[in-house]
């Protein structure tokens, strides 16, 4: 009897150990698992909540590599790289697919950013694009450049050197058509509203009348169109014109700056503004600044958005930064991406009231 006793309470103890054994390695099971799913989770978070070192695609709102919008975005991109260990490269779209996306895409399909400037709003509050195209739909990000430069210019050969003469000039040639090379929905569509409606008060509809839209979208398509004699006046940015105002410039591609949109002449230069010549905008003297800025799919992380905006006031303070920029032309007040926002649905506010009457380029295009 004291033998079978014994037996029994071996192989209870040995069915005790084999429990225990297979509760251990439940266990074990369980928080290894427990940890994969935490260390993956962390490593999630940091995928979603951090942009440091992943590859950006960067989408202009023009399709030039030559442009404005470009020169800008390249330097701005270049530093914010360097900045973030970012893969950023930039994509030159155009406005239309570069508003389609920034307003569909998903943030997380392939990390895309919109750098653009006034034009994002401007094209829809001229009823260019609709309101699925608003900022409504997109998050305003931090302004990394601004250009007090963009203006029209003329022909060296051109009889006149400035808008009053170009009206003036006009006025005394009743047949003669002036063209002005710009595109719809954007700064060059509000300056040639500006232009047209001065005319229209100083001058009478005769000669306004006779400024026409003559439709170009690339930088270098307008200037091909002024040196091809198509049109006598295009709308671009002094980044781009400059070089051929300066002395020794041959004839057929040198130019003059017949006007600037902002309110005040540029420190150091002699081009007049469009304000200076009585061009207003509304009962105010015209005054318009571009802003390139940095632009989110809606559902961007926030905590990406300040990233990049933290970044950027960073890279506004440095001297190579603001120095590699105003050497281009551009003027750099770079600001976080919570007070941009602020300040740019406050100037679509301003221009949108004055506009609202403005007339359409289509009844103003030649034929």
């Amino acid at each position: 009897m004291l033998w079978q006793i014994t037996i029994k309470a071996k192989n209870k103890n040995k069915r005790r150990r084999k429990f225990m054994k297979k509760t251990m390695k439940r266990m074990m099971a369980l928080a290894l698992a427990g940890l994969m799913a935490f260390s993956m989770a962390g490593c999630g978070k940091k995928e979603e909540n951090s942009i440091k070192g992943e590859r950006v695609r960067f989408i202009l709102g023009a399709g030039s590599t030559s442009g404005d919008t470009y020169l800008a975005a390249n330097v701005a991109v270049n530093y914010l790289n360097n900045k973030l260990d970012l893969k950023g490269k930039i994509d030159p779209i155009g406005q239309a697919n570069a508003l389609q996306e920034i307003t569909t895409a998903k943030f997380a399909d392939n990390n895309t950013m919109m750098i653009f400037h006034d034009n994002t709003w401007l094209s829809v509050v001229l009823g260019v694009y609709g309101d699925e195209y608003s900022l409504d739909n997109m998050i305003v990000g931090p302004r990394i450049a601004e250009s007090k430069g963009s203006c029209f210019v003329v022909s060296k050969k051109a009889p006149y050197s400035n808008l009053v003469e170009l009206a003036d000039w006009m006025k005394d040639n009743p047949n003669e058509i002036v063209k002005v090379a710009c595109e719809s929905g954007g700064s060059s569509h509000l300056a040639f509203i500006g232009v047209y409606n001065w005319m229209k008060e100083d001058y009478g509809d005769d000669v306004a009348s006779r400024l026409k839209v003559f439709v170009a979208g690339s930088t270098e398509t307008k200037y091909q169109a002024l040196w091809d004699g198509n049109c006598q006046m295009i709308f671009v940015d002094l980044s781009t014109a400059e070089q051929y105002t300066k002395d020794g410039v041959e004839d057929q591609i040198a130019v003059k700056v017949a006007g600037l949109l902002t309110g005040e002449r540029i420190e150091g230069k002699e081009y007049p503004t469009f304000a200076e010549q009585g061009v207003k905008m509304g009962d105010e003297p015209f005054d318009f600044t571009k802003e390139y800025c940095i632009f989110f799919t809606k559902d961007t992380p926030q905590e990406i958005v300040d990233e990049i905006s933290s970044a950027m006031i960073e890279i506004g303070k440095d001297e190579n930064y603001v120095k590699e920029l105003n050497d281009q032309g551009y003027e750099v007040h770079v600001i976080s991406a919570e007070e941009n926002k602020k300040h740019m649905y406050e100037k679509r506010d301003i221009f949108a009231a004055v506009l609202k009457d403005a007339p359409s380029l289509d009844t103003l295009t030649a034929q």
